[in-house]
C-alpha cells in the first residue's frame, strides 16, 4: 500500500499510541498495523510522523452468537466502544477522530465504523439551551441524569439512594466575564460513578434570581422523592441528602446574606463584630443554634436576603446544608491561613517565623518526599512554592506532615493550638473515631478557644468560627469524607475543559457531557477483583511453604503495600506496626511476609494520647522475627516518616480497618 505521510504534534502522537496501545491489547493489531515513527522533525514545533499501514490476508472475526450480544463487560473486545473511550480520556477533538475513522476505514475489517467522530461519540444534534437573565440555562434533568445511571447498573439490592446535589461557578475564560454555574448530583449508593451534570447556566457573573435558576430542578426533584423511581421492575426510594457549597454559593442557594455580614453564620444566631478594626469576626462559642423551623418562620430576619425556592423542598435547610466541606473550611481555610500567618507574620510578632525558619521548614518537607507514600498523588513541595500549593497538598500538610516537622518549629501555645485541630480533624475523618467525636468537639471549642488568645478575637472570621460546627455535620451526615467537594470540583474542571473557543460555550459543554456519561458508566461497570498480586520478583520463595515472590499487593484502588520504604508499613489488629518484606501465597491464598517493629511508643501526649489515634513512634527500629501476616489482619496502611532519629507511623485515614 502506498505509503502516506501526516504531520501531527507530539502530543498527538502520544494519544495515537495510546490508541494503539489499547487495541493491540484487544485486537493482537501488531499483525494488522505496523505503525513506525520516523526520525523526529522539528519545524514550527510540530513533529513530523510517518504511518506505515500494511495490510496482511488475516481473517479476523467479528460476529456474535446469541449469548455474547448480551455480556456487558467493560473489557469486551468492541472497537467502537474501544475507540469512544480513548477519545473522551485523550480529549481528542472531532476533526482529529474523524480523520483517524477515514484512516481505518481504508481496511476492510474496519469498513464497519462510522465515518463522522459525532456518530461515534454519539454527539446530541440539538441541546434545548434557553434564555435566563444575563445568559443562557441547560437543563438537562435530575430524573434523567438518575435513571441513565440505575438503568445500566446491577440494582437488585439497591431499594433506596440518597443524592448530594453540588452548586458553585466558575469562570471559564480569563479574558472574559463569563462564568458557569453547574448543578451536579452524586449518587452515596454508587460511588464509582463520578459526579453528572444536572444542569448548568452560563452568563456574565452568577444567576440573577435563585428561583429562575432552580425552575426546572424544583419539581423534577419534588417528582422524584414523593414517587421514587421505576427501573424495569424495581421500585427504588429517593432521597436528598445534602446541598454542598463553598459560602457564597451557599448563600445564594439558600437565599441568605453573605458569610461577612454581621449575622451571616448559617448554624447558628451569633453576632459578628467589626471592632477594633474592618474585618467582621465571630468571637462567641455559645450562640443559639439555628433550626429548620426558625429559619423558614425567619425568627432572625436579618439572616434572610430573599425567599429561595429551594425552601419547597421537604428538607432541613439546616442540615441539609453543611459547613465542613474539608476542602474550602479545612485545606484551603484554616490550614492555610495559619501557615500564612505564621509565614508573613500577619498575626503578630509571637507567632512570625523568622526566615530561617521558613528554610529549615521547607528543607524538612522537601525531605519527606521519600517516604511519601503511592495514595498522596503529589509531591511535598517546599514553602517557596507555597502560592502554587493545590488542596490536596494543604491536606497532606494538616493530615500527616504538619505535625511531624511543626512539633520542634512552633511555640509551645502555638503547637498546642494546631495539635487541638490536627486530632480533632483526624477524628472526623474517620468512622473508626465516631466514639471519639465528644472528645473532638471540646477540642475544637478549645481550639478556637486558644486561637483567640493567641491571635486576637478580631481574627476569628468564619473559616475559623464554623470549625465549632463541624462535629454537628460529622454526626448528622457521617466522616468529613461524605461532604467532601473534592469530586465535584474536579468534575468543575472537567466541565472548564470541554470549552474550546469563545464560540457558544454553554453548548459546547452539553454536548461534551453527554458524550462523557457514556464513558463514566462504561468505567462503573468495570470488575476489578481485588486483592490483586503484582510485580512477581520470582516463583519461589524464602520459606518453603509459600509459592512466588511478589513486590506489590493492591488490596483497593486506594490501598497499596509494597517491599519498599514508601509503602511497607501496615498496622494490624493487635496495634503492631509491620513492615512489609514481600508478598507471596501460602496454600493458594495470599498473605504478607513481613516483619514488625519491636518497640513503639506514643509520639504526643498533649491534649490526647497519640496511640488513641493509632499513631506511634518507633525510637530504633529493631525488628521482630520474619513471619506470615494474612489480610484480614490488616487494619490500616502507615505513612512512616523519618525525621530527628525517630521514625513516626501515620495512619493512611482511607484505609482505617480495611475488609477484604
Amino acid at each position: 500500500m502506498e505509503r502516506r505521510s501526516f504531520r501531527y504534534s507530539s502530543s498527538y502522537y502520544r494519544k495515537i499510541d495510546a490508541l494503539r496501545k489499547s487495541l493491540n491489547n484487544t485486537y493482537n493489531t501488531n499483525q494488522v498495523l505496523n505503525i513506525s515513527v520516523g526520525n523526529d522533525i522539528a519545524e514550527e514545533n510540530e513533529t513530523s510522523m510517518d504511518i506505515d499501514f500494511e495490510e496482511e490476508n488475516i481473517n479476523l472475526d467479528y460476529s456474535s452468537d446469541e449469548n455474547t450480544e448480551d455480556e456487558e463487560e467493560y473489557n469486551t473486545p468492541d472497537l467502537h466502544n474501544d475507540i469512544h473511550i480513548w477519545a473522551i480520556e485523550h480529549d481528542i477533538k472531532h476533526d482529529a477522530l474523524t480523520k483517524l475513522l477515514h484512516i481505518l476505514r481504508q481496511f476492510p475489517m474496519f469498513q464497519y465504523l462510522p465515518l463522522d467522530a459525532r456518530t461515534i461519540l454519539e454527539t446530541p444534534r440539538h441541546i434545548d439551551v434557553k434564555p435566563m437573565g444575563n445568559g443562557e440555562m441547560w437543563y438537562h434533568g435530575v430524573k434523567t441524569v438518575v435513571c441513565k445511571q440505575l438503568e445500566q447498573l446491577n440494582i437488585d439490592n439497591l431499594p433506596k439512594i440518597s443524592i448530594r446535589f453540588h452548586v458553585d461557578g466558575l469562570q471559564v475564560f480569563k479574558s472574559s466575564k463569563i462564568d458557569v454555574w453547574p448543578i451536579l448530583c452524586a449518587i452515596d449508593e454508587l460511588p464509582n460513578i463520578p459526579p453528572q451534570v444536572v444542569a448548568i447556566y452560563c452568563g456574565n457573573g452568577k444567576p440573577s434570581c435563585v428561583s429562575e435558576y432552580f425552575e426546572k430542578f424544583i419539581p423534577d426533584v419534588q417528582d422524584l422523592i414523593r414517587n421514587g423511581l421505576k427501573i424495569g421492575m424495581h421500585h427504588i426510594i429517593v432521597s436528598i441528602k445534602s446541598f454542598l457549597c463553598d459560602l457564597p454559593a451557599r448563600a445564594f442557594v439558600k437565599g441568605t446574606v453573605y458569610y461577612n455580614h454581621r449575622y451571616g453564620c448559617s448554624k447558628c444566631t451569633v453576632e459578628g463584630e467589626n471592632d477594633p478594626g474592618p474585618r467582621m469576626s465571630y468571637p462567641t462559642l455559645n450562640a443559639p443554634k439555628r433550626t429548620n423551623e426558625s429559619f423558614r418562620r425567619r425568627q432572625d430576619p436579618s439572616h434572610h436576603h430573599e425567599t429561595s425556592i429551594i425552601e419547597e423542598l421537604p428538607i432541613d435547610m439546616i442540615t441539609a446544608f453543611p459547613v465542613s466541606d474539608d476542602l474550602h473550611l479545612l485545606h484551603l481555610g484554616v490550614m492555610k491561613r495559619l501557615v500564612l500567618g505564621w509565614m508573613e507574620g500577619k498575626f503578630n510578632y509571637h507567632s512570625k517565623w523568622p526566615a530561617a525558619i521558613t528554610k529549615k521548614v521547607s528543607r524538612r518537607l522537601v525531605k519527606l518526599n521519600y517516604y511519601r507514600p503511592k495514595e498522596l498523588h503529589r509531591n511535598i513541595r517546599d514553602l517557596n512554592e507555597i502560592s502554587r500549593w493545590k488542596a490536596t497538598e494543604w491536606r497532606t500538610f494538616l493530615m500527616y506532615t504538619g505535625v511531624v516537622i511543626l512539633k520542634d518549629i512552633l511555640k509551645e501555645d502555638v503547637f498546642y493550638n494546631f495539635l487541638l485541630l490536627f486530632c480533632s480533624v483526624t477524628i472526623c475523618e474517620s468512622r473508626h473515631y465516631h466514639h471519639l467525636l465528644p472528645v473532638a468537639e471540646a477540642m475544637l471549642q478549645e481550639f478556637v478557644k486558644t486561637y483567640i488568645q493567641l491571635y486576637g478575637r478580631d481574627q476569628i472570621v468564619m473559616n475559623i468560627h464554623s470549625i465549632i460546627h463541624v462535629v454537628d455535620d460529622v454526626r448528622n451526615h457521617g466522616p468529613l469524607l461524605s461532604m467532601s467537594t473534592y469530586p465535584f470540583e474536579n468534575e468543575l474542571q472537567s466541565i472548564k475543559k470541554k470549552v474550546r473557543n469563545g464560540n457558544r460555550p454553554l453548548v459546547q459543554i452539553a454536548r461534551r457531557q453527554m458524550e462523557k456519561s457514556y464513558v463514566d458508566l462504561l468505567k462503573a461497570k468495570k470488575v476489578k477483583v481485588y486483592p490483586k498480586l503484582d510485580k512477581k520478583i520470582s516463583n519461589s520463595h524464602e520459606l518453603d511453604e509459600c509459592s512466588g515472590t511478589y513486590k506489590a499487593l493492591d488490596l483497593r484502588k486506594d490501598f497499596t503495600l509494597k517491599g519498599d520504604h514508601k509503602n511497607c508499613w501496615f498496622m494490624n489488629y493487635s496495634n503492631e506496626i509491620v513492615r512489609v518484606i514481600n508478598i507471596t501465597q501460602h496454600n493458594s491464598e495470599i498473605v504478607i511476609y513481613g516483619q514488625k517493629v519491636r518497640e513503639i511508643s506514643d509520639y504526643f501526649t498533649q491534649v490526647i494520647k497519640s496511640s488513641t489515634l493509632n499513631i506511634y513512634c518507633s525510637s530504633d527500629l529493631v525488628y521482630d522475627r520474619k513471619r506470615i501476616y494474612k489480610l484480614s489482619e490488616i487494619k490500616c496502611k502507615m505513612f512512616g516518616m523519618e525525621h530527628k532519629s525517630k521514625t513516626i507511623f501515620i495512619p493512611l485515614l482511607h484505609t482505617l480497618f480495611y475488609t477484604l
